[in-house]
Parts: C-alpha cells; structure tokens; sequence
C-alpha cells in the first residue's frame, strides 16, 4: 500500500549515508555536501535526536536546536 512511499525513504537514507561516508570521487560530489547545503539528512537528524543537549546554526543561518553539536561539526570537519 505504501510500497513507492517506503522506497522513496530507503532511496533517501541510503543517499543520505553516501553523503556522508561514500566515496566523492564516485559520487561526484564532495562529502557532507547536503548539509553545507542546510539539508537535514537522516544521519543529521540521529546525531540531534540522540546526543548531548546543544543547538546548531544551520548554513542558512537558522538556528537548529537539537542534542549533539559535537558529532555534527566533526561530520563537516
């Protein structure tokens, strides 16, 4: 019933995981470039909802508030 919706997210956290722990010469892209790009992937999202208080200024300037300040910055690092 929700089969298109359900590969749509799987699609997405597997291009989520590339992002961060793929290759950038086989992605064509640089590492962690969809959050430079102030998109908020699915390892992004776990690292706030799961980690020590703190809050994080998002490219665009919005402030995020969330739970781990630390494991984001060394994603972007």
């Amino acid at each position: 019933e929700n089969w298109g919706r359900d590969i749509g997210i799987l699609f997405q956290m597997v291009d989520d995981y590339h992002d961060v722990f793929g290759n950038p010469i086989q992605r064509g892209r640089p590492l962690n470039d969809d959050f430079r790009e102030g998109k908020l992937t699915a390892p992004v999202i776990y690292l706030l909802n799961n980690g020590g208080l703190c809050s994080i200024i998002l490219p665009d300037g919005e402030l995020m508030t969330g739970k781990t300040c630390y494991h984001i910055r060394k994603l972007i690092n």
